[in-house]
């Protein structure tokens, strides 16, 4: 996992323990989410001359921004579970009001949630317009009796971890 900032992390502090996602099928929220308004009282038409967008922290700008998660316990599920993760924005730091999802993985099924498994990158959308970031589990078909997961906001991952 490369460097990354403690405030741009999804999974519950600290980062090593991961979100624990052993739940009834269900959608979950991960514990923290990132203020895009960065500590403003505004949205931004207050911000400073020359800066445009509907929030000075609008990371969408940014080609670069992703989702970085990885799976640090292997789920295990009675059934047939499946997990998607959806990046959302929301008006409230506690993703209840106006939950509006931006972009997600797809539906990946058990025997791919093992330990080291990267999901597929979830890219953060231009154009935000909502206070806070987020991301959430949707777990379906099954309940998972087991399965952590680490999620931070950084600029990509390292993609040469089999080279010698």
């Amino acid at each position: 996992m490369p460097i990354g900032d403690a405030n741009l992390v999804f999974s519950t502090k600290p980062v090593n323990t991961g979100q624990n996602l052993a739940q009834v099928a269900g959608t979950y929220i991960f514990d923290n989410t990132i203020d895009m308004w960065q500590g403003k009282t505004a949205a931004a038409d207050t911000a400073p001359a020359g800066v445009g967008g509907p929030l000075i922290g609008d990371l969408g700008r940014s080609t670069w921004f992703e989702v970085v998660a990885e799976i640090i316990t292997t789920f295990t599920s009675g059934g047939a579970a499946t997990l998607t993760l959806q990046l959302f924005t929301s008006d409230d730091a506690a993703g209840a009001t106006n939950n509006t999802v931006q972009n997600a993985t797809r539906a990946h099924a058990l025997a791919d949630l093992v330990v080291g498994k990267n999901f597929s990158t979830i890219k953060v959308p231009p154009g935000m317009t909502q206070r806070y970031l987020g991301l959430q589990a949707v777990i379906a078909t099954a309940t998972t009796t087991a399965g952590k997961v680490i999620a931070y906001l950084g600029f990509g991952r390292q993609t040469n971890i089999n080279a010698a």
